[in-house]
């Protein structure tokens, strides 16, 4: 039998689901020797909770968690990723595949992504597995194509500049708002009340607490910062 590489896997679980998850991420998790997750503890982690829903299997391996702090500021930030990266290398460089959990896809606004940049500096086995992201999960939800012809997509956090990034043409995907929420839709109101724009919003997609949203009159003052806003630009959408 092939002896597997040490490795360090990003997994995409998808949004919640675990219907979504990829045959490769379930055949990855099942193989690994250490599943990361980064979260204080597994039993309050959701990507934990997704994995298992799946894959039952990873209850029985080693599991290594990671608080990560709620900050903006950049020191801490990096020292907390400095710090990740060498305990999950240190498992790799012993000869373990390591499994680093991750709702959504790896690729976008994730932890792994700064342990995948060390790693590659390093030079360690490093692979990341996709997974189906919160904008494209609340389009099927919706029912709503995303972009169509030549139409542009944008994918803007809350710590953009949302008042420029309102202008942009095409389809614009709103994540990470946290208190930016109000500030957001107060910016959309006027071009939606004119019929330029439309505006949709899913909750905690994928899950069995889901909301879905039509329309700036119907989104909640309570609306999750685990929620992504859809802005289709109407101009032109009967041509």
């Amino acid at each position: 039998m092939m002896k597997k590489e040490a490795k360090i896997y990003g997994v995409g679980l998808g949004v919640g689901d675990p219907e979504l998850i990829t045959l490769k991420a379930l055949r990855v998790m099942r193989e690994c020797d250490v599943i990361v997750l980064p979260t204080g503890d597994r039993e309050n982690s959701n990507a934990y909770k997704i994995a298992c829903a799946a894959c039952p299997e990873i209850e029985e391996k080693e599991t290594v968690c990671f608080e990560f702090p709620m900050t903006r500021d950049k020191e801490t930030l990096e020292a907390r990723r400095d710090e990740i990266f060498a305990r999950v290398s240190e498992l790799v460089r012993g000869g373990k595949t390591v499994a680093f959990l991750v709702i959504g896809d790896p690729s976008v606004y994730a932890t792994y992504s700064y342990i995948e940049l060390r790693a590659k500096k390093e030079e360690l086995a490093c692979e990341s597995i996709s997974g189906i992201t919160s904008f494209t999960a609340a389009a099927a939800r919706l029912g709503l194509p995303l972009v169509l012809e030549d139409e542009e997509l944008h994918i803007i956090p809350g710590s953009a500049d949302l008042s420029e990034a309102v202008k942009l043409p095409g389809t614009k995907v709103f994540m990470k708002l946290g208190k930016k929420k109000d500030t957001l839709l107060a910016l959309l109101a006027p071009a939606e009340q004119k019929g330029l724009l439309e505006v949709y919003a899913v909750e905690k997609c994928g899950t069995k607490d889901e909301r879905v949203f039509a329309g700036l009159s119907e989104i909640p003052e309570d609306l999750s910062y685990l929620s992504t806003v859809v802005v289709r630009d109407r101009r032109g959408a009967d041509s």
